[in-house]
C-alpha cells in the first residue's frame, strides 16, 4: 500500500525553496552543509516514525538532485507538465 507524501506546511516548503537556492549559489562546501543542516533539523520534526532516520548525506542527495533538476528545466518547461496537445 503506497504511503500518502510528506505535508510540510507552507513556510517550512517555502523556506526549504529558499536554502535550496542558497545552497545552488553556494561557493564553499561548508556553506552547503550549513545550509543542508538547517534543512535537516526542520525535516525532522515532520518526519513520521516509521520514515527511519534522516541524515545529513541524506538532506545534501536531496538538495543536490533538486538544483540538478531545476538547472535542466527550461523556462518554457513549466507549463508543459499534464497537458493535453491538440
Amino acid at each position: 500500500m503506497a504511503r500518502p507524501p510528506l505535508q510540510l506546511p507552507p513556510k517550512v516548503a517555502r523556506d526549504f525553496m529558499a536554502d535550496l537556492a542558497a545552497y545552488r549559489a553556494a561557493a564553499t562546501s561548508l556553506e552547503k552543509e550549513e545550509i543542508a543542516a538547517r534543512q535537516l533539523r526542520a525535516l525532522r520534526e515532520y518526519l513520521r516514525p516509521s520514515d527511519g532516520r534522516l541524515k545529513l548525506p541524506d538532506v545534501r542527495k536531496l538538495m543536490d538532485a533538486m538544483a540538478e533538476e531545476i538547472a535542466n528545466k527550461t523556462p518554457g518547461d513549466a507549463g508543459k507538465r499534464g497537458r493535453a496537445r491538440r
